[in-house]
């Protein structure tokens, strides 16, 4: 048994939130992984807050609505050259933004090879 529970979350109003909570949240359990895909409330002016939040709280990964993906840029760490990343990694204690596909999104195994990718 797991310390402590895994959070994921789905940071301000995505276009898939519904599929993205649907499949993150069966494949977890279905999975045996002690975790949870969540909603987060964001704003461009609340990124640096949520950021802060998953640094302290060790919060694993973020997806990103698309409206707020040019925001958080200048509050990552690393990011990809030349994309809006639509995935934030907490590489311990580095936030990564990293682009990634709709269909990527919906696949949590995919999006979970990024945590160890994202070095």
């Amino acid at each position: 048994m797991a310390c402590h529970r895994e959070i994921y979350g789905v940071l301000g109003r995505h276009p898939l939130m519904t599929a993205l909570l649907r499949s993150w949240n069966a494949y977890l359990r279905t999975a045996g992984f002690d975790a949870c895909m969540v909603r987060y409330t964001a704003t461009e002016d609340s990124l640096l807050e949520r950021l802060s939040e998953m640094f302290h709280y060790d919060r694993r990964l973020y997806v990103l609505a698309p409206d707020l993906r040019a925001s958080i840029i200048p509050f990552l760490d690393r990011c990809e050259l030349h994309c809006l990343p639509a995935v934030i990694v907490n590489d311990g204690g580095v936030l990564c933004g990293l682009s990634v596909s709709e269909h990527v999104l919906l696949d949590p195994a995919a999006c979970l090879r990024l945590l160890h990718s994202s070095a």
